[in-house]
């Protein structure tokens, strides 16, 4: 493995879950919100954009849960 590889995995196992189930969550996520993704094709692209789409599904989805939570009335 290069360095930089070696030094990913090697934050990814400090998060308390292995590596394998980690990038699995990552792949599920994106096809979630995406389609279809061959796992082939999701270990080709490069990890930061992997945790760039993953950032942004995540803003997206506590925006559409902020906005989804009901309001209180003021008395």
């Amino acid at each position: 493995m290069g360095r930089i590889q070696d030094t990913i995995f090697k934050k990814l196992e400090k998060k308390g879950k292995t590596v394998e189930d980690q990038i699995y969550n990552m792949h599920h996520t994106l096809m979630k919100e995406y389609g279809w993704i061959p796992m082939e094709e999701f270990k080709k692209l490069p990890m930061q954009t992997v945790n760039n789409l993953i950032e942004q599904i995540n803003i997206e989805r506590k925006m559409k849960a902020k906005k989804s939570k009901p309001k209180r009335g003021k008395k």
